[in-house]
């Protein structure tokens, strides 16, 4: 089963709750679109993947905006959400820097860099949007736009599809899922079925095997369910397997179902000295909470 990944772009405080409706329902509805296409879909989330503790600040600046440059271009699609925010605003030299590490032509970076002067006060987000703009076809790039009515009670959202150079007609939803189904649906299908006519009889036949040995993460969903459950029971859960398995996206799907109903605090273990022992995770738990590193180490449930 083929992957289209996707790169979701927005701010991340004020669209915490529109992530997690992508990367949960509205991710779940459109692989079962795909399903029959032998596609299915994965949002590239970067609340998730980039440990930057212990750089100093403008390294760990440059770190971020590499990463997101790598993976606009990595991912097949680019799904961008915006609000009310604009995000933090990073140096003008990072943003440069950024670019360098990018699979393009000499002149093709050439032009980048001498574009991306004049983002002047740019924030990531709107970096990212950028960036998507010189380097991906307008037929792989999703724009959504949001707007609240203050003046009812509840707040009300509505989601506005931006037109593109591919006829895309603007179009305007009350519901996030509705708009980004009616959106990217239609570019997640043509994905699909161009990447099945490059594939030749043995690339097919080698997929279809595949398939079959890797039918379990066709359940994923089950199975983040699972640790779910045994997590809100109080009980401990260490995920393992081999490096390229998935163990990494069901640890961050986990994560991500905990939090709609709980505060959830999460670390990557073993990517800094701090995180490396239960010791240096409990304290930075206690950092985090504001209590001082003398008091008795919690008992924690470490997923």
């Amino acid at each position: 089963m083929s992957t289209i990944n996707v790169f979701v772009s927005s701010t991340f405080h004020d669209m915490n709750d529109g992530r997690d409706e992508v990367s949960g329902p509205i991710r779940d509805g459109l692989n079962a679109a795909l399903r029959s296409l032998g596609s299915r879909v994965e949002f590239v989330d970067l609340r998730w993947g980039i440990d930057t503790a212990g750089q100093p600040e403008e390294s760990a600046e440059a770190l971020v905006l590499r990463t997101c440059a790598r993976e606009i271009q990595r991912c097949s699609v680019f799904l961008g959400l915006t609000g009310e925010r604009t995000g933090w605003v990073p140096r003008q030299a990072a943003l440069s820097e950024a670019l360098s590490g990018l699979a393009l032509a000499t002149s093709d970076l050439h032009r980048l860099h001498a574009d991306v002067r004049s983002l002047s006060n740019s924030s990531v987000t709107g970096f990212e949007f950028w960036l998507a703009s010189r380097i991906k076809p307008s037929s792989q790039i999703v724009l959504l736009d949001r707007t609240r009515t203050s003046t009812a009670s509840p707040t009300v959202s509505k989601w506005k599809l931006r037109g593109s150079g591919d006829a895309r007609p603007e179009s305007q939803h009350d519901d996030l899922g509705e708009a980004v189904r009616k959106a990217l649906l239609p570019v997640l299908i043509r994905e699909a079925n161009e990447s099945a006519e490059r594939l030749t009889p043995h690339q097919r036949a080698a997929q279809l095997r595949w398939d079959r040995l890797s039918q379990v993460f066709l359940d994923r969903d089950l199975l983040v369910e699972h640790i779910c459950r045994l997590v809100t029971e109080g009980q401990r859960v260490v995920l393992h397997g081999r490096p390229g398995v998935g163990v990494s996206t069901v640890w961050a799907n986990v994560v991500n179902a905990l939090r709609r109903d709980r505060p959830v605090w999460s670390a990557v273990a073993g990517l800094t000295p701090q995180t490396s022992t239960a010791p240096g995770l409990a304290s930075q738990l206690l950092d985090d909470l504001g209590i001082p590193s003398e008091h008795e180490e919690p008992d924690l449930g470490l997923v």
